[in-house]
């Protein structure tokens, strides 16, 4: 079984099955967060489904499984990173006197709440929650019942767009 095409239907499933919750464990030794990890490996096996058609194994399937798990985890920690170092750099720039909110005149800050309003729908409401209503990361994650990365990450999204959107008047 070196080809993902070999795995269809009942094998995938019975490969799924047998590997989903070896490699949540194994992933949740690199990003130390279960539902991340279930994150991680769920679009791992959604990708292999997609692209069973034209993935070659040369190894085992454990063993490719395995290594992209691994891959797949250092792929999400390295975007976190990104992620929080820009948003450390937006928030001190948010927290200048050019960003504030009340310093500035009317016209402008109809434009960023303008510009909030463009954000996706769950993105808005996390940023709202965080920016506007002062909410800590961890209150948020728990009432939306989401990660707390996924939180970090909405909020350095949105905080990028933002920037882009509004780089005019910073």
């Amino acid at each position: 079984m070196n080809n993902i095409n070999s795995i269809n239907g009942e094998n995938f499933e019975l490969v799924f099955k047998q590997f989903y919750p070896k490699l949540c464990v194994y992933a949740c030794r690199y990003v130390s967060d279960n539902a991340t990890s279930e994150n991680i490996v769920s679009d791992l096996f959604t990708k292999l489904w997609e692209q069973k058609d034209s993935i070659v194994i040369t190894t085992s399937v454990q063993s490719y499984l395995y290594r992209a798990t691994s891959n797949s985890c250092i792929n999400h920690l390295k975007k976190n990173r990104q992620n929080e170092e820009l948003t450390d750099q937006i928030e001190a720039a948010m927290e200048s006197d050019n960003f504030r909110i009340p310093m500035i005149g009317q016209e402008i800050e109809a434009e960023i709440l303008f510009t909030i309003e463009l954000l996706p729908d769950k993105r808005k409401e996390i940023f709202k929650l965080n920016r506007l209503e002062g909410k800590k990361i961890a209150e948020i994650a728990i009432s939306l019942n989401i990660s707390e990365s996924t939180v970090k990450n909405q909020l350095g999204d949105a905080m990028k767009f933002l920037r882009e959107k509004l780089k005019k008047y910073l």
